[in-house]
């Protein structure tokens, strides 16, 4: 929604006092502040407002009696209910409890002049589906939200944002409908809200539906203070009724949002720079630990354990398919695999075979266990014997 804007013109109130209006203010400005958290937005969809439904004359004619008695009234009753208005004004009305003097003084058109100011943003040619939300206290105001759509016209009416801002707060099950005329308004209740649990009826739409004939005076008097303070009632006791239900998203969120809270300080420990430095540690040690176990072997394990013959063909047929070469080609040092395949099967070729190379090392050279299968540091132990072997007969003496 549009920015939450205050302005202040405060004296004895004339009408009942509902503190839960200025409550709901609070939990509103509140939970705005942290609308990108989910379950708030559907939180703030639970607040009631009232939707006015009617012609813009019995309209601005019932906000001027929510505003209060006083001379500004109506000139901000036409401000904030234009023809020229291009999205929904959201409006926080509230009653100030202080005298503040003559409603017609300098401060009551300083008043008057931040109504035309905010109200003005709302002026313009594109219509905007969110709404415009301001606040608005002065002296004997009604303390209830009302919720004012752009006017329909021609082109507007079957615009798809028209469609859409009906959908949200005619359509929402939480708000009141204010029909104020028969006709097309009360139609549009009727088209949302068939049988009528959430529709009040106002002045001519009140007349015509009792058959009165009443619907014939003109605005002022259909829709004057009597119908603002019945509506004000019927609001404030929705809020009461809705009240615990409230409380009960309140708490739930409040749990939600402390939890939350609570992960978000033990993530922040977790990445400390100090936690981080001993995790390291942790994992230095453990990988350390489980290094050593590797290379020492464990006790009873024959996970890839192999004889000394065994161990010799795997590497002779992976010398042959060129998977075995050494060093660094960039630095000249290196033996490429096709060296390292030649190398391999000159020394096996000395002996008919791999097979016989075994032998000699089990028979002659003597390398202790090469028929058992060995893993682990005894494997790699008796790997370095056959190693040296390997290294004596690649350089002969020179006898």
């Amino acid at each position: 929604p549009g920015a939450t804007r205050g302005t202040g013109l405060r004296k004895k109130r004339s009408t009942i006092e509902h503190g839960i209006a200025w409550v709901l203010s609070e939990v509103r400005t509140q939970l705005e502040a942290i609308a990108d958290v989910e379950g708030v937005p559907e939180l703030l969809d639970r607040f009631p407002e009232c939707v006015l439904l009617g012609g813009i004359a019995a309209r601005r004619e019932l906000v001027a009696a929510l505003l209060g008695e006083h001379a500004v009234a109506a000139s901000a009753a036409a401000l904030l209910v234009a023809p020229g208005m291009r999205q929904p004004v959201a409006l926080e009305l509230r009653c100030g409890a202080e005298d503040f003097g003559p409603a017609n003084g300098p401060e009551a058109e300083a008043w008057l002049r931040s109504v035309a100011q905010a109200a003005g943003q709302a002026l313009g040619h594109r219509l905007k589906v969110d709404a415009l939300r301001l606040r608005l206290s002065a002296m004997g105001c009604a303390n209830l939200d009302v919720i004012d759509l752009p006017e329909r016209s021609g082109s507007a009416a079957a615009s798809p944002k028209i469609e859409e801002m009906r959908q949200r707060h005619i359509g929402s099950a939480a708000n009141l409908l204010v029909c104020l005329e028969p006709g097309a308004p009360l139609e549009l209740c009727k088209r949302f809200d068939p049988m009528l649990k959430r529709t009040v009826l106002i002045g001519a739409a009140a007349s015509a539906a009792q058959a009165g004939g009443d619907d014939a005076l003109p605005a002022s008097t259909l829709c004057g203070p009597a119908a603002a303070r019945a509506l004000e009632e019927r609001f404030a006791a929705l809020c009461r009724e809705r009240l615990p239900q409230w409380l009960q998203h309140l708490e739930r969120l409040e749990l939600r949002l402390s939890r939350s809270q609570k992960e978000a300080r033990d993530l922040e420990q977790r990445e400390s720079s100090e936690e981080v430095l001993r995790r390291a540690r942790s994992a230095g040690l453990s990988f350390g630990r489980a290094l050593q176990h590797v290379i020492s072997g464990a006790p009873g394990c024959q996970a890839g354990a192999l004889t000394l013959e065994e161990e010799l063909a795997e590497f002779a047929a992976a010398a042959k398919k060129g998977q075995c070469e050494t060093g660094d080609a960039g630095m000249g040092r290196a033996m490429s695999a096709r060296e390292a395949a030649g190398a391999a099967e000159e020394v096996f070729a000395s002996f008919n075979g791999v097979a016989g190379y075994a032998a000699y090392l089990r028979d002659q050279v003597h390398i202790p266990a090469a028929d058992v299968p060995l893993n682990g540091g005894a494997a790699w132990t008796r790997l370095l014997a056959e190693i040296e072997v390997a290294m004596r007969l690649a350089h002969p003496p020179q006898k």
